[in-house]
């Protein structure tokens, strides 16, 4: 009886470290970086750096530029913070000025870059 009782408190023993060890650390899931370019034609270069710093306080959202001529805000977003309807995102824009029009764009950082007159200057903004 007592050999059975001592198996049985082994074996409970032995779940409940087994139990712990499969919880203490979770394998995240990998980033994974989208380019997004965001088209604001009312953004004014006096209220860039407010829609710069809304932009940079948003976890998983990467400031990469800005095309001056084309008024193209150009992010990196890890998708796996951030949801595909870009709706966190947008918001953070229309903080800074309420009712700036706001164009999704289905193109890459380069080629928004590639766009832009001024190529150096849109990447340093």
């Amino acid at each position: 009886m007592k050999a059975l009782l001592f198996n049985c408190l082994l074996l409970l023993s032995f779940l409940g470290i087994a139990q712990t060890n499969t919880k203490v650390n979770p394998i995240p899931g990998p980033s994974i970086l989208n380019d997004l370019v965001i088209g604001v034609p009312d953004l004014k270069n006096i209220e860039l750096g407010r829609v710069k710093e809304s932009l940079k306080a948003l976890s998983g959202v990467y400031w990469q530029g800005y095309c001056e001529d084309q008024h193209n805000v150009l992010l990196q977003v890890d998708r796996s913070v951030q949801n595909k309807d870009n709706k966190e995102i947008i918001d953070a824009i229309l903080r800074v000025k309420n009712d700036y029009k706001i164009y999704v764009k289905t193109k890459s950082i380069a080629q928004a870059v590639n766009m832009c007159i001024d190529k150096e200057k849109a990447l340093s903004k």
